[in-house]
């Protein structure tokens, strides 16, 4: 076999790798709120650039919807501290 033969060989195995991992359907809101170290991967990955789409947004949401949660606990702790 040829070197341009087996490097055409090549890049269609790893085009048909990159294509059936396109068929995998993102994790959702729900996950990554219940997974966020897994949400925090994700969104540093996406920030890098080395990942993108839905997943990327639903990382981002469930960390903003987690940050949100934890600021109102955060403050409801603290009037109850005080008294409130």
């Amino acid at each position: 076999m040829t070197v341009q033969r087996r490097f055409a060989v090549l890049a269609a195995g790893a085009a048909l790798a990159v294509l059936a991992g396109c068929d995998k359907e993102p994790r959702s809101t729900e996950f990554f709120a219940a997974h966020e170290a897994d949400a925090r991967t994700v969104v540093a990955a996406c920030t890098a650039g080395t990942q993108a789409g839905q997943e990327c947004e639903n990382a981002k949401t469930a960390l903003a919807d987690l940050t949100r949660k934890k600021q109102v606990d955060d403050l409801i702790e603290q009037a109850k501290a005080h008294g409130g």
